[in-house]
């Protein structure tokens, strides 16, 4: 067993990759990029039907006014930001399986989560140079990020089951939303000082310090993946891998994908939880990814919605803490269903809302319960699945979140074309059968089948 200074240390480091990679999903899911993608879009309307330049911002609504409905050019924006989104997260959703398979027969986690991470910050590289009405290409750099940082993350949970002790999962996964909400809040009020004044920083006008955070998440995400690398141990393979190379470790990841099917049927508690995630997962990416661009189109102002998902991000963060220590008094599957409940409330309180107060009445909601789901998700799904093939699990619970991030927007750009307020209570119905879901699933019973197969392998539980 590591000495506890050894563990704390790679605990914290494991824990950072999460304050690295959420400057990526906060500026560019939910912040700043959306915002910047759905002007680009509205520019791009105006220059084909030759009217007037469009405001790169609603007009202002006055904080307790109420907001009109839903602008139909600003709904045309709102729709490619969801068909965007959806698109990126199908083709990770391909790909995950089939380099989590390989990432558990090459002993490669690491090498792995480092390439997808480099090809994340190249799209946020590339984001930041696209011309100014070229929408197109900034959903093809979007994609690029967005396959990178989901590409990393599948790699990063499966690291999680291997070097943390089973009584610390909960904790330890809590306690990375946690920095992730601290640490992408920390660079998006950065970004948010710089965009709002830019002279402050010797930059010429706002659109250049949006362009500049874009550069910065990259650096951001690139400089704190490192305390990963470097102290976070790269397990051993799967049992039968790690002598594979080059193409023929992608040949065998193939073959290793098609025998999981089969092996998931050995474990019907992975198999029902992993349906519940399913949709309740797509309704809390649905939620982060859409949230500003709908509060927008409602008619809020863009400067108010981004303060109000900043105050999400530090009102997060002790909230994720709290999670961890409380689901070692009520149980880590009882506070993912109380957070559910929450989220319903959320969705039907946003069908409803008619002022900015009311968004950050949400905002506070949603960090009250968003890194605590996600995170009792990872470490309830990390306790029912085999250590050994931690990464092929994991690829399937990422193509899981993947395929319901798909659905998702995809669907609520689909009902936003009609300028409705209905695709934020639609979403609500995810996390109602998502929970149920999630009720009927017996944990305890997942985790006696998962350390029956650990002993059967020689690894027990360490």
């Amino acid at each position: 067993m590591a000495a506890p200074g050894h563990y704390l240390r790679t605990c914290i480091a494991w824990a950072f990759y999460d304050w690295a990679n959420s400057a990526f999903a906060l500026i560019f899911m939910a912040a700043v990029f959306p915002f910047f993608y759905q002007a680009m879009v509205e520019r791009s309307l105006a220059a084909e039907t030759g009217s007037a330049q469009v405001r790169v911002e609603a007009p202002p609504p006055a904080g307790e006014e109420e907001a009109a409905a839903v602008d139909p050019a600003a709904s045309r924006g709102m729709a490619y930001w969801g068909f965007t989104a959806g698109i990126a997260v199908a083709l990770i959703a391909l790909l995950a399986p089939i380099f989590g398979s390989v990432s558990d027969r090459s002993r490669s986690r690491k090498k792995f989560l480092a390439l997808f991470a480099l090809v994340g910050m190249a799209g946020c590289v590339g984001a930041a140079f696209v011309p100014a009405e070229s929408w197109l290409l900034a959903s093809l750099f979007y994609i690029v990020g967005d396959v990178g940082f989901a590409g990393s993350i599948v790699f990063y949970d499966a690291l999680l089951p291997h070097f943390a002790r089973p009584r610390d999962l909960d904790r330890i996964s809590t306690a990375g939303y946690a920095l992730g909400y601290l640490g992408g809040g920390v660079l998006l009020a950065l970004n948010l000082w710089w965009i709002t004044c830019p002279g402050d920083w010797g930059m010429p006008d706002g659109d250049f310090a949006i362009r500049v955070s874009f550069l910065s998440v990259a650096l951001w995400w690139g400089l704190f993946t490192i305390p990963l690398l470097l102290w976070v141990p790269e397990p051993e393979a799967a049992p039968g891998g790690g002598k594979e190379r080059g193409w023929a470790a992608l040949t065998a990841g193939f073959r290793q994908l098609a025998a999981t099917a089969g092996k998931l049927r050995r474990y019907k508690v992975a198999i029902l939880f992993l349906v519940a995630f399913w949709l309740y997962a797509d309704g809390v990416g649905t939620v982060q990814k859409m949230a500003g661009t709908y509060g927008k189109a409602i008619g809020f102002d863009r400067d108010n919605l981004i303060t109000a998902l900043l105050l999400t991000q530090f009102f997060g963060v002790p909230c994720a803490f709290a999670y961890g220590w409380a689901a070692r008094w009520i149980g880590a599957k009882r506070a993912v269903l109380l957070g559910l409940v929450v989220f319903m409330l959320i969705c039907t309180g946003a069908y409803f809302m008619q002022n900015v107060t009311h968004f950050y009445i949400l905002a506070l909601a949603v960090g009250a319960v968003q890194g605590g789901v996600q995170g009792l998700s990872r470490s309830l799904y990390a306790g029912i699945i085999p250590r050994r093939l931690s990464g092929e699990f994991f690829a399937f619970f990422s193509v899981m979140s993947k395929f319901a991030g798909f659905l998702g927007p995809i669907l609520f750009g689909w009902l936003a074309l009609g300028a409705s307020r209905l695709p934020i209570l639609a979403v609500g119905v995810l996390f109602l059968v998502g929970g149920v879901l999630l009720l009927l699933t017996d944990i305890d019973q997942g985790r006696r089948a998962a350390a029956a197969e650990d002993r059967a392998w020689g690894e027990g539980e360490g």
